[in-house]
């Protein structure tokens, strides 16, 4: 059993170096402006390095200088999935989508949604979860110190505190599952063909609604064979092909 795991860990190191040998290759050619074999590099370091916000960011600055936009800006918002507040990556995503056809105006949402957004993209689904755990120990702590405390103040104390703890506790869970569920419902896509007709039903025979051009994000509805139904940040719904879309 020993060996097994030893050989195991020989093997984890071994991968990780070669995952970073691919990352430091990579880095090397995007230096000398080999986009394109920079690309190819990162993306094979993917697997082994997992959800890796730097390499995203990495992957989209090559895309970017290699004339790819739309592909440039769904890394971009990958790495934002994983790293809300990594601010290389949001003010690229800015650049480049500021480089596109299409500019939607956002419909207003309600504050409370717009505010629990913000204070979820604080930190990383990871980060909140750590929190989680913390704030869950100090809970049972200040929870002992009420029950085996005998100084009456101390006891109010303890308790009110343990009561606080548990609030920011149940938040801090909700936001870590918040930001969790971004990452694995794929909710979101970005539009990678030139122009795209969005039809008002899942038929090449739907009367045309509206034109989208490629690098514009939209939100996936629903789907239907190779059909996906979408919403675009004015509110305005239709059918357009999965082909013509990559989900972020």
């Amino acid at each position: 059993m020993k060996k097994y795991s030893l050989f195991l860990v020989f093997c984890l190191f071994t991968i990780s170096l070669a995952a970073n040998d691919l990352v430091k290759t990579a880095n090397s050619m995007y230096k000398k402006g080999n986009y394109a074999e920079a690309i190819t590099l990162y993306l094979q370091a993917i697997p082994n390095e997992k959800q890796s916000p730097e390499i995203f960011y990495n992957i989209g600055n090559a895309y970017y200088k290699n004339g790819n936009l739309a592909k440039a800006i769904v890394y971009y918002e990958r790495a934002l999935l994983i790293e809300p507040n990594y601010d290389d990556a949001r003010f690229n995503l800015a650049l480049v989508q500021a480089k596109t056809v299409d500019k939607i105006d956002k419909l207003d949402s309600f504050f409370i949604h717009r505010w629990f957004d913000s204070i979820a993209n604080w930190v990383s689904s990871d980060v909140w979860a750590k929190a989680s755990i913390i704030l869950f120990f100090s809970v049972i702590a200040l929870a002992f110190l009420y029950a085996f405390s005998k100084q009456m103040w101390l006891r109010k104390s303890s308790f009110y505190g343990a009561l606080i703890m548990f609030l920011v506790c149940s938040i801090s869970v909700f936001m870590a599952k918040k930001q969790k569920d971004k990452i694995e419902q794929q909710a979101y896509a970005i539009v990678m063909s030139p122009t795209v007709t969005v039809r008002s039903a899942p038929d090449k025979s739907g009367t045309t609604v509206f034109v989208l051009h490629e690098g514009t994000k939209v939100k996936i509805k629903s789907s239907l064979d190779v059909w996906v139904e979408i919403v675009i940040d004015d509110g305005n719904v239709g059918w357009m092909l999965q082909t013509d879309m990559e989900k972020i």
